[in-house]
């Protein structure tokens, strides 16, 4: 396993999930204690979660966490772009057993948007050697991605179904042809590191948690992060 950690100034690499005590007790309290199936779980993760990032975040160099988020949101984009422009176009043509005129425009650009996915889910995270140049680490990429509720894991899973489903489609009409194989087994190896490093930073059962999350109305998660928020300024402003 590669580790990839924040930098100190010296050139130190730390964990700080593993480092904190305070870190590593707010995960342990989540593996055990919250459930998201329920408006009652929803709100006790949005709870743990308002104390855990800002823990987390904390510990980590502030400048690193907005072209995290823009690496997030990028993946995001890539994503929505594929789901909603080409795969469910070619999808709704495999299912009808007819081609249209967009049916085949979108069967057309599919590879080149995958591609697209592939590409911006490969830059996401930097290794090792790419931190100091790209001035953030996997813990910036893992707080980005809780603070947004894990969106882009789901549409990866989203994903993987829709290609599996395209897949054996376009092969029962011979279209699984040139690259695309490759192609979309270059996708499932993405799909299988990312799920690895969400484990190897601890980060697999929060993930999770967002998971089950987005299956539910969240308009409970809002109030209460919301309202955590709130009390946050309204602390801070008394301190000084």
């Amino acid at each position: 396993n590669t580790k990839m950690t924040t930098v100190d100034e010296a050139g130190v690499s730390a964990n700080p999930l593993a480092s904190d005590p305070e870190l590593r007790r707010a995960l342990a309290e989540h593996r055990q204690h919250i459930g998201a199936t329920s408006y009652k779980g929803q709100r006790q993760y949005a709870e743990w979660k308002v104390g855990f990032l800002r823990r987390f975040e904390a510990a980590l160099a502030a400048d690193g966490l907005a072209p995290a988020t823009r690496g997030c949101d990028r993946l995001a984009d890539a994503l929505a772009r594929f789901l909603r422009d080409y795969a469910s176009v070619v999808r709704a043509c495999i299912d009808a057993g007819r081609w249209t005129v967009s049916g085949y425009r979108a069967l057309k650009e599919l590879d080149k948007a995958l591609r697209g996915v592939v590409e911006a889910a490969r830059d996401l995270i930097p290794n090792a050697a790419e931190e100091r140049e790209r001035g953030f680490t996997k813990f910036h990429v893992g707080a980005a991605l809780i603070r947004g509720g894990f969106g882009q894991y789901v549409a990866l899973r989203a994903t993987e179904d829709e290609l599996a489903a395209i897949e054996e489609g376009l092969g029962e009409e011979g279209l699984m042809v040139d690259g695309r194989p490759k192609l979309f087994e270059r996708y499932r190896g993405i799909m299988t590191s990312f799920i690895n490093i969400m484990k190897d930073l601890g980060l697999y059962d929060i993930m999770m948690t967002c998971v089950s999350i987005a299956g539910l109305p969240p308009v409970a998660v809002r109030i209460a992060v919301e309202k955590l928020d709130d009390e946050d300024e309204e602390d801070g402003g008394e301190e000084e």
